[in-house]
């Protein structure tokens, strides 16, 4: 790309050096895509040069002895220059290159140079990430969206409306954004989309529901002849992606739903295909089709409960954290502790998908303790790494919050972690405290630990204001069932309202779940609301991705 020669060219002559790359971080090494100053046989020496700055997580400037400070690269012993400095390309949370500035004599860069480098490094990955972009627009523009393809289906004729409904998940994007960066999880998702497109019958309807989950409609496709199909679709879809030079294998997960035989909507054969695709995992084969006995009883079989005790004892489970921040400064405050299933074969596993699973077998209390024992160790970790480490919201249950031996354990394993009890904050739902006489000596013991105790999705269980007046309770959190629909139904907008208000009356702070735009953000703002959580200022990261986030910019 000629806009990266530039800015190469440009950071030598600022910087007054007389060499400087810019460098990609590949899977296996780092790629130089720009160079100014340099021989090319120097190309190899400079990629392991720019290799030693992959795993930096401290700031946006390096300098020549934090560089000496890294481990060795893979590749060999990395050319020893006299002076060199490096900007990182940060795109997202993730460190995709460098642009460095080195020479063979001594050299020190002023507070411009350094400023200057810092703002070309930004202006390199700024073009990247809108190449990346670009790229997956247009392969993603050719889908049908939710609304097109529910419009698509309505103007059938009355015989093509009878069919079925595939929703397909692409498995480990997580996984992959972690190895790979979100460019390639596009990549894997831009092949995806191109091999259903070569893959779908005609009249079909392809679409995209979310990222990394398509959904395709199968016109006349009876119950019969699935197995058929689906013998010519799911190998397409199980070969492995080319991303980096690399196999990567992110197998389907696919829900199936039939058209119900009388009045068959688009809305319906969409749960369908998600209840059967949260379900898929429970069978053994590709897919799963859905059954209106579908549901948490689904997740009863003993092969699974074999699964959820292995997952305990082999530590799968994993806390993800999403923020909570400040209405006023953006600064993140809190997180939320939101447990993942690392599944040996399936990839990261959100918590509808076994959460009943574990109530029914037996095991949510082992789960909840593992959880709270890795917030308290994730707690430690930041400070330890210097880092304003905010308090952490673990949810508990109404089954962990009866149990006898819940205070108990709690005292133990703060102690064992070496943490104080304020690193911590509890969340129950409405359900856990309808029985006050229960649920209230708990809640006290939990506020002389100094735990704060916060309601949970307020408003659609079975609490009201005045029946948490006799509870030691700290903090309530909107649901986002009203958050979401305040800005255009004005009946929300002042039930909020009134729930803001009368809670800091009576002493409880407020925090609104679910915010996704800037005007709900600013709504909350006027309405006095003391903390916001939400896809806006963050969706749910592993430990260190959000330790990271907290060094360079705590502030959203």
């Amino acid at each position: 790309m000629a806009e990266l020669a530039k800015l190469t060219r440009l950071a030598a002559h600022i910087c007054r050096v007389p060499q400087a790359v810019l460098a990609l971080h590949k899977s296996r090494a780092s790629h130089v895509l720009a160079q100014s100053g340099h021989q090319p046989h120097e190309a190899e020496a400079l990629s392991r040069l720019c290799e030693r700055t992959r795993g930096w997580r401290g700031p946006a400037l390096m300098r020549e002895q934090d560089i000496l400070a890294t481990e060795p690269a893979r590749s060999g012993p990395p050319p020893s220059p006299a002076f060199f400095a490096g900007a990182m390309l940060r795109v997202g949370d993730d460190n995709a290159g460098v642009l460095c500035v080195l020479g063979p004599d001594e050299h020190t860069l002023d507070e411009g140079m350094a400023d200057a480098l810092r703002v070309l490094a930004h202006c390199a990955a700024s073009l990247l990430e809108a190449q990346r972009q670009r790229s997956m627009a247009e392969e993603m523009d050719r889908l049908l969206t939710h609304t097109e393809m529910q419009q698509r289906y309505e103007a059938l004729p009355p015989t093509l409306r009878s069919g079925c409904l595939l929703m397909l998940r692409v498995s480990r994007l997580e996984r992959l954004a972690i190895a790979q960066g979100m460019a390639g999880t596009d990549d894997v998702l831009q092949q995806a989309a191109r091999r259903l497109g070569m893959l779908m019958p005609p009249q079909s309807l392809l679409g995209s529901l979310k990222r990394g989950v398509f959904t395709l409609y199968l016109p006349q496709l009876e119950p019969a002849q699935l197995p058929d199909f689906m013998a010519w679709l799911v190998p397409g879809l199980a070969l492995p992606y080319v991303v980096n030079g690399e196999a990567v294998h992110c197998p389907p997960h696919i829900g199936v739903c039939f058209s119900p035989p009388q009045a068959p909507r688009f809305d319906t054969l969409v749960l369908g295909a998600e209840q059967a695709l949260h379900t898929w995992y429970q069978s053994n084969d590709w897919w799963h089709v859905f059954d209106a006995s579908d549901g948490a009883n689904t997740l009863l079989g003993l092969r699974i409960e074999i699964e959820l005790r292995h997952a305990l004892e082999r530590g799968e489970f994993l806390n993800y954290y999403q923020p909570k921040v400040d209405v006023d400064s953006g600064r993140i405050v809190g997180v939320e502790a939101l447990i993942r299933w690392d599944h040996p074969e399936r990839g990261i596993l959100e918590p509808a998908s076994f959460l009943a699973a574990l109530e029914a077998a037996g095991l949510i209390q082992a789960a909840g303790r593992q959880t709270m024992r890795q917030a308290m160790r994730d707690w430690r970790h930041w400070q330890e790494l210097g880092l304003e480490a905010p308090r952490i919201a673990v949810n508990v249950t109404d089954a962990q919050l009866r149990h006898p031996a819940f205070l108990g354990n709690l005292q133990q394993d703060l102690q064992a972690a070496g943490v104080p009890a304020s690193c911590l904050s509890v969340e129950l739902t409405e359900s856990a405290l309808i029985q006050k006489e229960s649920a209230g000596p708990v809640l006290q013991a939990l506020r002389a630990l100094d735990i704060p105790v916060s309601v949970d999705d307020f408003g659609t269980g079975y609490s009201s204001l005045s029946y948490l007046v006799g509870l030691p309770v700290d903090e309530l959190k909107i649901d986002r069932a009203f958050t979401e629909k305040m800005l255009g139904n004005e009946a929300y907008r002042h039930l909020v309202d009134a729930v803001i208000s009368l809670a800091h009356k009576l002493g409880y702070g407020v925090v609104a779940e679910g915010i996704e735009t800037d005007q709900q953000a600013q709504l909350l703002r006027r309405l006095g609301c003391d903390q916001l959580q939400g896809y806006l200022f963050g969706r749910p990261m592993p430990a260190w991705k959000l330790a990271h986030r907290l060094g360079g910019h705590a502030t959203v």
